[in-house]
């Protein structure tokens, strides 16, 4: 019986050890997670019937704004990224529409909006959380990709202008 203890202290520290390297092996900063999107996948018809695919804009720094066309604050943004183009040449703007009827009501919001950028509608996979960007927190959820098709931020909820700016410059830096 004198041994007894023994193993189960054992047991208890090779436990430990184990759960300690199982934190160790998933532990990963944002921006690593953010560096794994493959934004390559990211393909999705747009509101005119086309088809829109992010890998197609490598090069570009790209704007990606989930959102619904019901969502106050998403309308909010709606200006602010309109606007984008006019201050950083070259920038390419995108909203992805999580409406489940976007198909229907894309073409009503952009004459309301006066949208001029491409608006994606998202498939089910996607609003699903089973796309390429994973389960998109809350709307708006703003995406900076840079040239070369990395995600260099995400920012869920509201952001102010000068913020917005802030991460379209560093996107536009190399890494």
């Amino acid at each position: 019986m004198s041994g007894l203890p023994e193993v189960a202290r054992l047991k208890r520290a090779a436990v430990l050890a184990l759960l300690l390297l199982a934190g160790c092996a998933h532990t990963r900063t944002p921006a690593q997670v953010l560096a794994d999107i493959d934004t390559a996948r990211f393909v999705l018809p747009t509101d005119d019937g086309q088809v829109y695919s992010l890998a197609a804009h490598r090069g570009q720094v790209v704007v990606l704004q989930f959102f619904a066309t019901w969502c106050v604050p998403c309308l909010a943004e709606v200006n602010q990224l309109q606007k984008l183009p006019a201050r950083f040449p070259g920038v390419q703007v995108v909203g992805v529409a999580f409406d489940l009827d976007a198909a229907l009501t894309l073409g009503a919001f952009r004459r309301a909006t006066g949208v001029t950028y491409p608006l994606l509608i998202a498939d089910d996979a996607t609003r699903a959380g089973d796309g390429p960007f994973g389960r998109v927190p809350e709307m708006p959820t703003t995406v900076v990709i840079d040239r070369d098709g990395v995600v260099r931020s995400a920012f869920g909820g509201l952001l102010e202008d000068a913020d917005l700016d802030r991460l379209i410059e560093a996107a536009q830096r190399p890494r």
